[in-house]
């Protein structure tokens, strides 16, 4: 019979999350739960509890150019991974590295660098 439960221990940081174990109702979420100070996120196929991380400092010319870049290295790892042929590619080097998990990190690795030295 399997265990439903969150394990933790103590108070939540960024080292020391709640891992969700065994929770049919919970297992694959990821995002805010409505209101409150916590957020479900996926790491590594496994679902983790985590507390909100909520800044109150203005966004900075250099944090935008970072999260520009972001989303422009996510956009083109997207239509990577479309295509067929792109994404076995990622797929093979993500297989042949230790660095990637998937074929989108590969990608998304790839051309988040490219991108930066175009910079």
């Amino acid at each position: 019979m399997p265990q439903y439960c969150i394990q933790t221990c103590g108070e939540l940081t960024p080292s020391n999350m709640a891992k969700v174990v065994n929770n049919i109702i919970t297992e694959g979420l990821s995002g805010a739960v409505a209101e409150s100070r916590y957020t479900f996120r996926q790491v590594g196929g496994k679902t983790y509890l985590v507390r909100k991380s909520i800044s109150t400092a203005p966004v900075t010319e250099a944090q935008q150019a970072g999260r520009t870049l972001f989303a422009e290295a996510a956009r083109a790892a997207r239509a990577d991974m479309a295509d067929a042929g792109q994404a076995a590619h990622w797929a093979d080097v993500a297989r042949a590295s230790k660095r990637y998990s998937t074929a989108y990190g590969a990608a998304m690795a790839h051309h988040y660098a490219l991108l930066a030295q175009q910079g």
